[in-house]
This record gives structure tokens, C-alpha cells and sequence, in this order.
């Protein structure tokens, strides 16, 4: 939690135009630090048959086979809601989302449909929608994290570019002090390390259509594009980063550089 409060403050600092968004996030994720109730999940161990899999290029589960705690997750997601409604700005938003955390049945359910549900069945706009799965993913992070913690980061066994646990695409990455990559999947926050010259999107290799951009003012970041696919993925680096603490941080305070690499014909999703 210090790390994270370390963070955002530098970070609020550097970049106030952001400091409302960060004051969101921090409330997410310290509370989620916080959370004192443990999930009742058993973490994942690697067999034989896992490592094949992972060999082959195969992802290892499913999302309905993901154990989760549904009571704790939640609890969690509650506890979000509460703290949140704390603060004036995000009170009247939080409230559209009552129908969810007033009834246990109600959250397996919406969670069971996750990926079905979209906002017009849910009388949402998109903001509003978008922030409902934000919280509800960070209600299950608590279970994701425990499921992984036995994972290695699996070096040298999984060459994709997708998630190695749920086969999600990854959100945001960080270049270590050693000049390795690793990414974050965006659903279930395993991190797994990439080559180098690698698009996780759609596995491109060649040098020719890599390649990068940053902010020579702003050395902390950086954000690479594939000429193949036209996606992009934003970097953060280890060596520049002061307490660096959560990747859905460094997503926040870079809108800019998204701004840039759609302005240039980039995407973080697929167009096609």
C-alpha cells in the first residue's frame, strides 16, 4: 500500500492533470490491498500434462473453470462500491450499480455472463459499463492472485503473445533494468515474459515492422507499435519508474500516449 500511495503521489506531481483519476484508481486498488478476507482458492501447480499444454502454445483454463470465491470476490466488490461512494465524485455512479451488490445471487450471476452482459442489458451507458467490469475484475484479482502464485513466470516454455493461465491479451508491459519485457494480462493480471522483438498481438517477429516511440522528456514510458496488425502496447520502465507499484496505475497517467498512437493509426484492439 505505501508503494501504491508513493506512486500516485509522484505521479500526481508530475502529471496533475491526472490527479482525479488517480485518486480514483488509488482507491481501488488500496482498498483492495486492504481487504482483510482471504479467497478460498487453492493455487494452481504445474503437472506434466499443464507444461505440455503450456509447450504446445495452449493456454491452461478456461474462464468457467477459473476457481473463484464467490463470496469473497463479492465482499470485495462491496467494500469497492462503499469506499467509492465516499468520495462526491463517484457517489451518484456507484449508486447505479445498487441492483449488483445488494444481492449475492445477483453478482454470480452478472459474473457468470460477464462476457454475454453488454450495457444496454444493463440500462448503462458505456462509461458507466466499462467501470462496472473494471470493479467487478478487481473484486476477482484477490482469487487470480492466489490461484498464480505458484506459477512461474514461465521464461522460456510459453512463446505467445497471449495470457498463459486465461488467454487474454495483455494491457500494458514493463521493460526490466536487464532489458527484458514482461506484459500484464488484462483480465487476470499474470504477468509472463515476451522476446524482445515481439508483437504480442500478432506474433510479429520482423524488425522492420517494429517499432517504438517516447517521449524524451518523459524516459519512464514507452509505446510500441506493429506495422502488421496496427496495434500498440505501452511500456513502463523498471529503471526510470520511482516506486512503481501497479500496471492499471501506469495505464491511467499515459491517455497521452494513446492519444499519440491512434493519431499515428494505431489500436489497442483489433479493427478488423
Amino acid at each position: 500500500m505505501d508503494k501504491i500511495r508513493k506512486r500516485v503521489d509522484f505521479l500526481k506531481k508530475r502529471y496533475p492533470n491526472y490527479s482525479e483519476i488517480l485518486d480514483f484508481y488509488s482507491i481501488i486498488l488500496i482498498c483492495r490491498e486492504k481487504f482483510s478476507l482471504k479467497p478460498k482458492v487453492k493455487p494452481f501447480n504445474l503437472n506434466k500434462s499443464d507444461m505440455d499444454k503450456i509447450k504446445k502454445g495452449i493456454y491452461l483454463l478456461e474462464f468457467k473453470d477459473i476457481n473463484i470465491d464467490m463470496e469473497a470476490s463479492f465482499k470485495l466488490f462491496c467494500e469497492l462500491c462503499n469506499e467509492l461512494k465516499k468520495n462526491k465524485k463517484f457517489e451518484k455512479t456507484i449508486k447505479k450499480f445498487h441492483f449488483i451488490n445488494s444481492d449475492f445471487t445477483i453478482f454470480t450471476s452478472f459474473l457468470n455472463e460477464l462476457n454475454n452482459q453488454s450495457a444496454s442489458d444493463l440500462n448503462l451507458d458505456e462509461n458507466d459499463y466499462n467501470l462496472l467490469k473494471f470493479m467487478i475484475l478487481n473484486s476477482l484479482r484477490p482469487c487470480f492472485k492466489k490461484l498464480v502464485e505458484n506459477i512461474p513466470v514461465l521464461y522460456e516454455s510459453w512463446k505467445e503473445g497471449v495470457c498463459p493461465i486465461c488467454g487474454n491479451e495483455p494491457f500494458f508491459g514493463i521493460i526490466k533494468e536487464d532489458s527484458t519485457k514482461t506484459v500484464e494480462c488484462g483480465f487476470c493480471g499474470f504477468n509472463w515474459r515476451i522476446e524482445r522483438i515481439f508483437c504480442p498481438f500478432c506474433k510479429n517477429r520482423d524488425q522492420e515492422k517494429l517499432k517504438y516511440f517516447e517521449d524524451e522528456n518523459d524516459p519512464q514510458y514507452r509505446v510500441y507499435l506493429c506495422d502488421k496488425c496496427k496495434r500498440y502496447i505501452k511500456f513502463v520502465k523498471e529503471k526510470e519508474a520511482e516506486y512503481l507499484a501497479d500496471l492499471i496505475i501506469e495505464d491511467a497517467v499515459t491517455v497521452h500516449y494513446d492519444l499519440i498512437a491512434k493519431e499515428k493509426g494505431y489500436f489497442p484492439q483489433n479493427q478488423s
